[in-house]
């Protein structure tokens, strides 16, 4: 399983750890902290060789209020702890709270910005190489 793919649910960076946990299949309970999600996540990333995570719908976080600055934390602490290169996707990031004051700076500190355009839609048409 070289490669996750988690999607920023709109929540608290418990639900963050439970989507990560959710990718593999890792069993989480009502009961369980934030902390032992992590560490259950971090031991089975490692363990089955998760190489790159993906991370969708990045524009979500907003460090600016407690849930998301605990969210930015929790995203931190992963990239210290899964061996993997991360990758962060999402919409207008640079025009958020994402990348601003302390936590976003951080964040911005341990990523490169690579600035993409929408793919133009095929509407159905196959590509040339698909026959």
């Amino acid at each position: 399983m070289p490669v996750a793919y988690v999607l920023v649910p709109p929540a608290s960076a418990k639900a963050l750890a439970g989507e990560f946990a959710r990718y593999l299949s890792i069993p989480v309970t009502a009961r369980m902290t934030q902390a032992q999600i992590t560490d259950a996540v971090c031991h089975a990333y490692n363990r089955v060789g998760v190489r790159l995570v993906m991370i969708d719908e990045i524009h979500r976080l907003n460090p600016r209020t407690t849930t998301g600055a605990e969210t930015a934390d929790l995203l931190k602490d992963l990239t210290e702890r899964i061996r993997a290169t991360f990758v962060y996707a999402g919409i207008d990031v640079t025009g958020t709270a994402l990348l601003s004051r302390v936590r976003g700076a951080q964040l911005a500190g341990r990523a490169c910005l690579v600035e993409g355009s929408a793919f133009p839609a095929r509407l159905g048409k196959q590509h040339p190489s698909a026959n």
